[in-house]
């Protein structure tokens, strides 16, 4: 169904996920078994994203911002402490020839419909260290031992992800190298048509871009998201300074994060566009610009 703005024109979405008959089929699968969590699914998901990412381990948990909690408690983090990898829009991508999720001792991974790799909601924490992912596994599940009798010694919570989920998440991952050509595919076909208008993103050498996102860098990026709103096209907010919202204020001045989020555009991204929508986001950027 092709969504029409107040101007008449297309609505070219922000986002859309890559999920179609595999995924549906999958889930049946889930919902006919009966068994629609702690089951099977859950460990399956889990081995492919550890073979994904490199790691020995994968937990899987409920969203990003749960695999970032348990993260931070399994390690005991505190004030001065420097924290772990979040790679939670990266799985795909690469730095200096090492997998995104085995960069530190955990990675936190998303599987957020903008994500190359969704289940609705979810996210994962993958490790070499195998104490932490015990930990990882005892702490989504309130506590209770991964291994033997019901024992729960320290509190915990309910951060598990269900087997539906990853009933869908099970043939995303196996498609993640075609989504990922797509994906920079994409942006490939943005950066040819914005390179000359705008700061487009880049990979440093030896680095895979993952391409969760493709935001750009542009001067008054609230007015240039506005405009391309009104213009039927779903730009976003390209990344928040924490400081500058209501919840986090009085924290301090952060300079580099004020200026970045000043500055960044998401324009839409998935693998639904085709060369038509680029060119239409690119000529509505460059009047924009130009103006």
């Amino acid at each position: 169904m092709v969504q029409r703005t107040d101007a008449g024109t297309d609505l070219i979405r922000l986002a859309w996920p890559d999920v179609g008959a595999a995924e549906a089929e999958a889930v049946a699968e889930v919902l006919e078994s009966g068994q629609l969590t702690m089951g099977p699914k859950v460990e399956e998901f889990e081995r492919g994203l550890a073979a994904a990412c490199g790691t020995e381990h994968a937990v899987v948990v409920s969203s990003g911002t749960a695999a970032l909690h348990l993260a931070v408690l399994a390690l005991g983090i505190g004030p001065g402490d420097e924290v772990l990898e979040d790679a939670a829009g990266a799985l795909g991508a690469k730095r200096h020839g090492r997998s995104c999720g085995s960069l530190g001792a955990l990675a936190c991974l998303s599987f957020h419909p903008r994500k190359i790799v969704t289940t609705g909601e979810g996210g994962a924490v993958t490790t070499d260290d195998a104490e932490l992912a015990d930990a990882i596994r005892r702490m989504r599940h309130h506590g209770i031992e991964p291994r033997g009798g019901f024992e729960i010694a320290h509190a915990g919570l309910n951060y598990r992800l269900s087997d539906i989920l990853c009933a869908v998440g099970i043939p995303q991952l196996a498609r993640l190298g075609e989504l990922f050509e797509a994906r920079t595919r994409i942006a490939a076909g943005y950066t040819e048509r914005l390179r000359d208008i705008v700061e487009t993103p880049s990979a440093d050498e030896r680095d895979v871009h993952g391409w969760q996102a493709y935001v750009i860098q542009v001067d008054g990026a609230a007015d240039k998201i506005a405009a391309l709103r009104e213009q039927g096209i779903e730009a976003q907010v390209g990344t928040y300074a924490l400081h500058r919202l209501a919840a986090y204020r009085d924290q301090g001045e952060f300079p580099g994060a004020s200026r970045v989020f000043e500055r960044a555009v998401a324009l839409p991204f998935h693998t639904r566009l085709s060369e038509s929508d680029l060119d239409r986001v690119a000529e509505a950027l460059t009047s924009l610009v130009s103006k």
